[in-house]
């Protein structure tokens, strides 16, 4: 969606979590930075994980983020 100059970006994974949620903010026509935020919250067994290293046990809670710059030549 856009936002001004910038993006507001979220998604929803299918294994009934939450999907990621992230930020654009454009510098300028080439380059942006970025944030994007991830969490996944299993039910009964489910061991799903933003990454997989280490396992989650049975029902566990899974969060992850990245952050950057963007530059297109």
């Amino acid at each position: 969606m856009p936002f001004g100059a910038n993006q507001v970006r979220a998604g929803f994974a299918a294994i009934d979590g939450k999907g990621p949620l992230g930020y654009v903010y454009n510098l300028s026509k080439r380059t942006a930075l970025y944030a994007t935020y991830a969490s996944i919250n299993n039910d009964g067994g489910a061991k799903y994980g933003v990454d997989p290293d280490p396992p989650l046990p049975a029902g566990g809670k899974s969060t992850g983020y990245e952050a950057g710059v963007r530059h297109s030549f």
